[in-house]
């Protein structure tokens, strides 16, 4: 019995030796475990915070003070990274449509390229700022010659983006959406984009759409801005959604000078009076000069034709409306916090009527008077009450305007003829000529080249546009499709030829043309 206890003593003590060494064991082991997992504890937030950082919505920083200089694009989980509002205080855009829902008619897509390139691509890359994103859409099946053309005139150039879309914003009523709140940035994004200058500044202007004042300005693809328009629509918009007292940037604001050469200086508000901002605004223009081609004829005008006709560069004229605002140049601008359905949208005929005197575009309606804040040294202070439509009046003429018989609604197109050819005729042609040069950067010679093709296809041009009646954003004015006949007809009249596609257009068949 006493050997068997001792036994059990001795296996007891040998079990207990055992536990004691695999906890020994054991404590070193977890010695050595506790560095690393706080390590991987470590790596597993930051880990955390990178997430964090990147994919959570922008509020949420703001909301904990955290500023990072990336915004989202107008799609789920995407960031670019984005310049400071000191660099780009304000994004601008321009709009142009070049023949959508109408890019089968090669011939008139063609006519309609050769005054894009003699009257708006000068116009647009001679500004004296290049700070805009110049947006243009045209139809996806647009002919294939003339998109070769189109894009080999605009690929020198990193601010011009051409997309293939019909839709269009703040041209009617019916399709709401701008700039401002992401639909043109989706459309663009949906669409197929044959060329894109700079994609990054493009990836920029949709991702701060939210965060920075907007502008965007209308202009057809046959008319042409004055070199300073949009320097000088920036530098009131600045004014307007910044107040006046906003320190100026020697980069970005250096200031505004008219035509006369007066530089433009922030008038001061007077003393009890309260300068108020916008939410939003809209400016315009009354002043353009318009330029004619020559009469219809079944004669191009050669080398030794051209000088029996009385302008071969064309008819120049200055217009001014008293209370109608032209179409090239519009613009409406959206200080930030304001969103697309605050902003009405008005067609440029009515645009002076409805926006004139209204206040609405302000938070308090009941606004005093405030000094005007863009005069001339030369200039007498005023005090007036702030309207929602701004006249640009600071410059002689802001647009050029071509009227030919590729124009969709024919309004004001009219064919000069030799009873324009008198001395005063002559004299102002030359003089407005000399000015367009200046202030328009258009060569003569360059219209000449369009007058060209013009002469040369004038039938199959007015032929095509006809067919282009009543398509989406186009005319359908009887009035245009009764002038576009008539010169069918005095096409036929002179024998000259129309190759007719199918289906024609309505009216079309009661015609005798040739085929």
């Amino acid at each position: 019995m006493m050997g068997l206890r001792k036994n059990n003593n001795t296996t007891t003590g040998t079990q207990s030796h055992r536990r004691r060494k695999k906890r020994s064991q054991f404590h070193g082991r977890s010695t050595q475990f506790y560095p690393q997992a706080i390590a991987a504890l470590f790596c597993v937030i930051v880990v955390l915070i990178i997430l964090l950082f990147w994919v959570l919505p922008d509020q949420l920083f703001l909301l904990v003070g955290i500023t990072r200089g990336h915004v989202r694009l107008p799609v789920a989980n995407v960031d670019v990274p984005v310049p400071s509002a000191s660099e780009w205080p304000l994004i601008h855009i321009v709009h142009t449509r070049f023949m959508q829902e109408q890019g089968h008619l090669a011939t008139l897509g063609m006519a309609r390229l050769r005054l894009f390139e003699t009257f708006c691509l000068p116009t647009m890359v001679g500004q004296s700022t290049q700070d805009y994103l110049w947006i243009i859409k045209t139809d996806p099946k647009l002919d294939s010659t003339v998109l070769d053309r189109l894009l080999s005139l605009v690929r020198p150039y990193s601010n011009i983006y051409v997309i293939a879309s019909n839709h269009n914003f703040l041209i009617s009523p019916d399709l709401v959406g701008s700039w401002r709140d992401g639909a043109e940035g989706m459309d663009i994004l949906k669409s197929n984009i044959l060329y894109a200058g700079n994609r990054t500044k493009l990836d920029q202007a949709m991702a701060l759409r939210e965060d920075r004042p907007i502008l965007e300005t209308r202009l057809d693809a046959d008319d042409g801005l004055h070199q300073n328009y949009l320097k000088y629509i920036q530098w009131v918009a600045k004014r307007r959604f910044f107040g006046s007292g906003r320190e100026k940037d020697s980069e970005t604001d250096e200031g505004h000078k008219d035509d006369d050469g007066h530089e433009e200086v922030d008038g001061e508000v007077s003393r009890g009076l309260k300068e108020v901002i916008p939410k939003w605004l809209y400016w315009c223009s009354r002043r353009h000069i318009e330029w004619r081609s020559g009469p219809m004829t079944n004669e191009s005008i050669s080398q030794v034709d051209k000088e029996s006709l009385p302008f071969p560069f064309g008819i120049l004229n200055p217009v001014e409306h008293s209370k109608l605002c032209i179409t090239p140049g519009i613009t409406v601008g959206y200080n930030v916090g304001t969103v697309s359905t605050d902003v009405p949208i008005e067609a440029h005929d009515v645009l002076y009527k409805h926006l004139m005197n209204p206040t609405s575009c302000y938070d308090d309606e009941s606004i005093p008077k405030v000094v005007q804040l863009t005069q001339t040294k030369t200039s007498k202070k005023k005090e007036q009450k702030p309207l929602c439509l701004e006249l640009v009046d600071d410059l002689k003429f802001t647009a050029i305007r071509s009227r030919t018989w590729t124009s969709a609604g024919m309004q004001d197109v009219a064919s000069p003829d030799r009873s324009y050819s008198t001395s005063v005729q002559d004299e102002m042609t030359r003089t407005l000529w000399k000015f367009l040069k200046g202030s328009f950067h258009m060569k003569e010679e360059d219209t000449l080249a369009t007058q060209e093709f013009l002469y040369m296809n004038q039938a199959q041009i007015a032929y095509e546009n006809l067919l282009g009646q009543c398509t989406s954003f186009h005319s359908c004015k009887q009035q245009a499709k009764d002038a576009l006949e008539a010169y069918i007809k005095q096409a036929a009249e002179k024998g000259i030829h129309v190759i007719q596609q199918h289906p024609p257009a309505a009216g079309i068949g009661r015609l005798r043309l040739s085929s």
